[in-house]
């Protein structure tokens, strides 16, 4: 993210294979007065996000989940291999479990839904922009159900169980990143899948939920 004397630049890609979306995405996020200036490119596939994003740093990328020539989630899971600082947030009319799963697990940071309103995705925008998670209330309540009937048969990577143990024990993005080798922004991505896999919105019950399910000492 760039400085300027007044308000940050924000690099932003708007990812959609609607003319009329993109349009009406740029069109919002260049006429709102905020936090952000936004300077914005955008794309109408996947395979054309994928070479903008080689080509040029992004710090916020708007992506579809519904592309033309691949999955939405094949586009989230290159672009962060690309750029793991980039953040990412996916736009849909669909609020499927699944997708929202997949899209999540593939590095992106949040998902909404296309039929909110201008200062919700705003919101959303600034949520993930810190490094959490952002769901639609639609998006939220789907993934809570989901979650409440499969409860049981959560499953953690070895890395992620790594990363939640190193959390219990006090220590911050920037302290696990060092001990493990890794950049803060993959614990910070390590961090919100927890929290999605756990359906809770912060540390604390996150560790709470982990503990209950007897994944902590």
């Amino acid at each position: 993210m760039k400085n300027s004397p007044d308000i940050p630049f924000l690099y932003t890609l708007v990812v959609d294979d609607h003319w009329m979306v993109r349009n009406g995405l740029r069109h919002l996020l260049k006429t709102q007065k905020g936090r952000y200036h936004f300077k914005i490119s955008d794309a109408e596939n996947g395979t054309q996000a994928l070479e903008k994003v080689s080509k040029k740093d992004f710090d916020f990328v708007l992506l579809d989940y519904q592309l033309p020539d691949m999955d939405g989630a094949v586009v989230a899971e290159q672009i962060h291999a690309i750029n793991p600082c980039t953040k990412i947030l996916a736009l849909s009319i669909y609020n499927e479990f699944s997708n929202v799963e997949k899209i999540m697990a593939a590095g992106a940071h949040g998902y909404i839904l296309k039929n909110i309103g201008a200062n919700e995705l705003l919101a959303a925008i600034q949520v993930v922009l810190k490094g959490q998670s952002y769901f639609s209330n639609e998006v939220y309540a789907k993934l809570h159900e989901a979650r409440r009937i499969n409860w049981q048969n959560v499953t953690l990577s070895s890395r992620e169980l790594e990363v939640l143990q190193l959390l219990a024990q006090g220590k911050t993005s920037s302290q696990i990143a060092t001990q493990l080798s890794l950049g803060k922004s993959t614990i910070d991505s390590h961090r919100s899948h927890l929290r999605a896999k756990f359906n809770v919105r912060n540390t604390v019950s996150l560790l709470k939920a982990a503990s209950d399910r007897g994944l902590l000492p």
